[in-house]
């Protein structure tokens, strides 16, 4: 185990500001990168979506940093994300700034905030915006083993990340694939004749009561909008029971049967690959007539910046049934979508492979991560 060190006795931990939004000059023609907390995605920032001018700089509290900075989101929900500046650049004061200094490797620097996200999470305090302040940072005590080790355990954490970022991408290429086969095959299915209500019925849910203990924790899983993740819906966060379905207006789904998000998430949807109750926020398209549930998938998933454009609501958007059945679009042959779906299915299979490539890549790391920082990588 490796000499703890508090960050602040090391490292100068400081923070940017965010120049008057109500002048133009500030930011019209804007040369010089600003980060905010939102930009920080990934081990290097790629590129910062603002840009102020240096009157905006010279003018607030925001402040140049150098390249191998090390930036740690304090504020809401991106607490603990982090990155590491490949340029000069500008934060706001939500992005703490920990300055390169002669013992600390920056990637080093970066991978200790990667391990320890989840312990600053807990550390914020605050309602609806929870922080963490430059005081908790500067306190943070690391391990610091000598510069040459340092650089030792971030290139076997890079290479470890790497492979684990490949595979992302890697599973993504296959959603591209999947998203330009449809389009391929099928082209522009706007502005026909058909009405989809013609083809289809939508089915909602509900939600059992909360009060009562009994509807809860069964053996039926109940889906909402939180399990929409991917293409298929393999499990979910909450369970209910058979009293809890008979005493609601929820419904059971049966496994292959399309469902739809009309609030939150308008328009993103899922096949359960078993069956399962759903709440209100969730559809269950009901095929009439003439449809391969996986081309209506996709189908729909084309629909999205559509459903998103007409949905209202302040807080919480959302979308009627009529947003749905009301799209004029041209339905092709049968057996061309079951040759769509065919093709997707052989897609999926290689996809599903990356996957499970995936969540070893992530306990590799995961572990990688912890052990680096307990001294037993390069020992």
């Amino acid at each position: 185990m490796h000499k703890m060190r508090k960050i602040g006795s090391i490292i100068t931990v400081s923070s940017g500001g965010t120049p008057n939004r109500k002048r133009e000059d500030y930011y019209s023609g804007g040369t010089i990168p600003w980060v905010k907390t939102g930009d920080l995605k990934g081990k290097f920032i790629e590129k910062p979506k603002e840009y102020i001018t240096p009157v905006g700089l010279q003018n607030s509290s925001a402040k140049l940093f150098p390249k191998n900075t090390v930036l740690v989101a304090m504020y809401g929900a991106t607490i603990g994300a982090c990155s590491i500046l490949d340029e000069e650049a500008a934060t706001n004061q939500a992005c703490a700034a920990l300055l390169p200094c002669s013992e600390i490797e920056p990637a080093f620097l970066y991978f200790y905030f990667s391990s320890i996200k989840n312990d600053l999470v807990n550390k914020g305090v605050g309602g609806a915006q929870p922080n963490i302040s430059l005081g908790i940072l500067k306190n943070l005590e690391i391990p610091l083993p000598s510069l040459e080790e340092q650089k030792k355990i971030a290139a076997i954490l890079d290479a470890a990340d790497e492979y684990r970022q490949k595979t992302k991408a890697l599973i993504d290429k296959y959603d591209q694939l999947t998203q330009s086969l449809f389009l391929d095959m099928f082209g522009d299915l706007d502005g026909k004749a058909t009405l989809l209500g013609e083809f289809i019925k939508l089915l909602g849910g509900g939600t059992p009561s909360k009060d009562v203990e009994e509807f809860w924790n069964g053996n039926i899983p109940w889906a909402s909008v939180k399990d929409l993740k991917s293409d298929y819906l393999i499990s979910t966060q909450d369970s209910i029971t058979e009293d809890g379905v008979s005493n609601s207006a929820t419904r059971i789904v049966k496994k292959g049967t399309l469902i739809i998000a009309t609030r939150m998430a308008v328009g993103k949807c899922a096949i359960p690959t078993k069956d399962m109750a759903i709440n209100q926020d969730l559809k269950a398209v009901k095929i009439i007539k003439g449809l391969n549930v996986k081309f209506l998938q996709f189908l729909l998933k084309s629909k999205k910046s559509h459903f998103e454009h007409v949905s209202t609501g302040a807080t919480v958007k959302g979308i009627k049934i009529s947003h749905i059945t009301d799209l004029k679009v041209l339905i092709p042959e049968l057996s061309l979508q079951n040759q769509f779906a065919e093709r997707v299915a052989q897609i999926e299979k290689q996809k599903q492979q990356a996957e499970a490539s995936l969540v070893k890549a992530e306990e590799l790391f995961s572990s990688l991560l912890q052990r680096a920082f307990k001294g037993e990588l390069t020992s």
